[in-house]
């Protein structure tokens, strides 16, 4: 977490004396929302909170075009397991074998004949399952690159839902401490006035607010990408809002065999 601790201004604050004027005393009134000061709005600030991990890598297996795609995929590789291995369709045959151009010789001649056939191609033994084989290793290879897909996936979704947590957290450090940074500098405003205060003392808490607010906005802004790129994930609209992520799963520990089951 970078929330900037307001170290300049709370030593002004404690040089200021026990006496806080009265101006300061209003500083601790609730703040304008962020779209009015300026400043990104916050999901996590609306009260809405995110459904849990479990339901966005569900809902994001479902709706995925890639895991769609491949699925389709490998739903045809299966059918093509069998058909390798079946024999050639039969062919049937029928020849006339005739003595002559000018006339039909057939029962008149020793010669002469019709003959009507079926021929069968037999390959070689082995050949049909060796086939098979090579089908079924191509329904293999796509099986594994759809269980790849689908952890990939599961992995990007994880991260960035691990992001705004991190996020989300980090805002509502920055809102506490807005407050503070907002007391601070009507204490030193007002002492400057009453020419108990110098102005560097003023200056020096107005550029503490000024990073602490720049901060917030930027704070905003990665949120506001990282639900984006979530968004495009689990195939929702334009604009759809995420909520707050408040809590993160249990992580259990890894098994032993996690270096075998990985090979």
């Amino acid at each position: 977490m970078r929330s900037r601790v307001p170290t300049a201004g709370l030593a002004l604050l404690l040089a200021a004396g026990a006496a806080v004027p009265a101006v300061a005393q209003t500083a601790l009134a609730p703040l304008p929302p962020a779209e009015t000061s300026g400043l990104p709005s916050h999901p996590g600030m609306t009260g809405v909170e995110a459904p849990p991990l479990a339901e966005l890598l569900a809902l994001a297996r479902q709706r995925s075009p890639r895991l769609a795609a491949l699925a389709a995929r490998l739903a045809a590789a299966g059918e093509r397991v069998e058909p390798p291995g079946a024999l050639a369709n039969p062919m049937v045959e029928a020849r006339l074998q005739n003595i002559g151009l000018d006339r039909l010789s057939l029962g008149d001649e020793e010669m002469s004949m019709l003959e009507l056939g079926v021929r069968q191609a037999l390959p070689y033994p082995g050949k049909r399952e060796a086939r098979r084989a090579a089908a079924r290793a191509d329904a293999a290879a796509v099986s594994a690159e759809l269980a790849a897909a689908g952890r990939e996936l599961e992995r990007e979704v994880t991260a960035l839902v691990g992001r705004l947590y991190a996020l989300d957290r980090e805002r509502g450090a920055l809102e506490e401490a807005h407050e503070l940074l907002e007391l601070l500098t009507a204490t030193v405003a007002a002492r400057y006035a009453a020419g108990e205060a110098e102005q560097e003392a003023v200056l020096k808490v107005q550029l503490e607010l000024s990073m602490h607010d720049e901060r917030r906005i930027e704070v905003a802004g990665e949120r506001a990408e990282a639900e984006a790129e979530l968004r495009r994930l689990l195939d929702l609209p334009a604009g759809s809002p995420v909520g707050e992520v408040r809590s993160l799963p249990g992580v259990a520990p890894l098994p032993e065999s996690v270096a075998a089951a990985a090979a």
